[in-house]
């Protein structure tokens, strides 16, 4: 039986260490792709391709970066075992001002009438939850 030269090379070692949870790689690798995009050293379908990332795991990186960046605002907890417990209510009015807020793809047309309808639905589920929670 062979060893596996690279799984005890110094840097496999270490990216094992490093990497041992596909999560954290995947996390890891979207961040260095997101500073690469901000930087302007590759565009985003560049980045997608040297890091071996899809649309939908980039997308969920940000989605969880910036629901990390939300509670922290609300709560003032930065510490590392952040425990989301922020009124639920209070992210949907969030993610409604989010989409509303967003940029304009079309000026005026079906988009614009469909975001703001979401938005729309959104804070009507964020004060229907907030009435809930009243009543328990």
């Amino acid at each position: 039986m062979l060893l596996n030269r690279k799984k005890y090379s110094e840097f496999g070692f270490i990216g094992d260490e490093l990497f041992s949870d596909l999560e954290k790689d995947r996390m890891h690798k979207c961040m260095v792709a997101e500073q690469s995009i901000i930087d302007g050293d590759f565009t985003f379908d560049e980045a997608m391709q040297a890091y071996e990332l899809n649309k939908d795991e980039y997308e969920n990186y940000l989605a969880k970066k910036s629901n990390t960046n939300i509670f922290i605002s609300l709560t003032g907890n930065t510490g590392s075992s952040i425990k989301i417990n922020y009124p639920s209510s209070t992210y949907f009015e969030i993610f409604a001002k989010m989409i509303l807020n967003s940029p304009a793809e079309q000026e005026l047309g079906e988009f614009e009438i469909r975001k703001a309808k979401i938005s729309e639905e959104l804070f009507i589920l964020s004060q229907d939850m907030k009435k809930a929670k009243e009543q328990v």
